[in-house]
């Protein structure tokens, strides 16, 4: 890829099955995903993707990078 070239974001979306005693563990779980996200250079921000209290007990949450992560 030449360096003037754009890429797109990436969007990594992470799904759970929780049970709704958990859900405090799932919240403690996806910030600590995004302070691990966001050590990467890039990382635009995360989110859940669901209503707190819908009726599923699945939960999706994404992480949007400008480019892929990669480890050095």
């Amino acid at each position: 890829m030449s360096s003037s070239a754009v890429s797109a974001p990436v969007t990594m979306l992470v799904t759970r099955h929780i049970t709704p005693e958990r859900y405090g563990d799932f919240l403690s779980w996806m910030r600590q995903g995004e302070i691990l996200a966001a050590g990467f250079p890039g990382f635009l921000g995360s989110g859940c993707c669901n209503r707190p209290k819908a009726a599923t007990s699945t939960r999706s949450v994404s992480y949007t990078h400008l480019t892929l992560p990669t480890k050095a």
